[in-house]
């Protein structure tokens, strides 16, 4: 779906823009994106509608008595505080305590980390090798997409130039994940290997995208480059569940929460070049860059863990 989105969207960008101009078509755009706060709205998890089965009554662990016959009075109380009064050693008194919410803010919020982002896993150096490549191969890739058109505007190219272009790139990259989808079918492949090779590719791709304006030279290498996309895009939750077999929802969890920094922090400095040099040469180098440290931190794992291996 997303390969058909890409398709379709420069052609439907550029027919809004020629018929009510930019700021229309951005409100529009906008009312197409509102869509999907609704579609997470009704995105519920199954324990929701789970119906629950009621065997019988089940005692209230918090009103009956304790297994030494101490008698227990509850109140409305955190359970991180519970206080043993002296005197009458046949009662055990909780005292009721109401935290700040500032304090219960601190605590929900810790709670959701601890409970939703398994931390653990960047104990092993292996993860964290396959994390931040897949991090910094994913920003280059979602950089690429944003700023291909603008440096083909600047190459001079119509509207209807610079949207075929990014169609053709998007058809290519259709096309690359159904015959990898075949090809699968039928044969085993290694999946951090292919994204190894589609990421070395990929660093050249991006310098030979700014060497030469020619229009012909331009479409070759956005369909290569189409064609070489679905290694990155199709393959890397594939990568990520080599990394961590039996946690891939909690790997997922980080490499979504490293991707975003990441952007936050690469796509700010990748303009900040553009306005230093005025030129896209050098943003481009800079996403090269970001496949590289990719090539350079897994060629390092290989080496070290080879070595241990042997």
């Amino acid at each position: 779906m997303s390969s058909l989105a890409s398709i379709t969207f420069p052609i439907l960008v550029t027919f809004l823009l020629d018929e009510y101009g930019f700021r229309w078509s951005l409100a529009l755009i906008m009312a197409v994106d509102l869509h999907l706060l609704f579609a997470m709205l009704v995105m519920h998890p199954v324990e929701w509608h789970m119906i629950k089965s009621v065997d019988g009554p089940k005692p209230d662990p918090l009103n009956c008595d304790v297994l030494d016959g101490k008698t227990v009075k509850v109140e409305n109380y955190d359970e991180t505080i519970v206080k043993m009064l002296p005197g009458d050693d046949g009662v055990v008194d909780i005292k009721a305590t109401t935290p700040t919410r500032h304090e219960s803010i601190q605590k929900s919020i810790i709670k959701i980390v601890y409970d939703n982002v398994e931390l653990d896993l960047l104990r092993d150096p292996r993860f964290v090798s396959t994390l931040v490549g897949l991090g910094f191969a994913f920003v280059s890739d979602v950089t690429y997409l944003a700023m291909e058109p603008m440096l083909l505007f600047s190459y001079g190219y119509t509207k209807m130039q610079v949207a075929t272009c990014v169609m053709v790139g998007a058809i290519a990259d259709l096309i690359a994940r159904f015959s990898l989808a075949i090809f699968t079918y039928f044969y085993t492949v290694d999946s951090r290997k292919i994204f190894f090779c589609g990421t070395c590719l990929t660093i050249f791709l991006r310098i030979a995208l700014v060497c030469s304006s020619e229009i012909w030279y331009v479409f070759t290498i956005t369909v290569i480059s189409g064609l070489i996309r679905c290694s990155v895009q199709v393959l890397f939750p594939l990568v990520l569940v080599t990394a961590a077999p039996d946690r891939f929802p909690a790997a997922l969890a980080l490499h979504i929460i490293f991707s975003g920094f990441l952007m936050l922090i690469a796509d700010p400095l990748i303009g900040l070049i553009f306005e230093a040099t005025g030129t896209y040469l050098y943003c481009f180098l800079a996403m090269s860059v970001c496949c590289l440290i990719c090539v350079v931190l897994w060629s390092i794992e290989y080496i070290v863990y080879r070595k241990k291996s042997s």
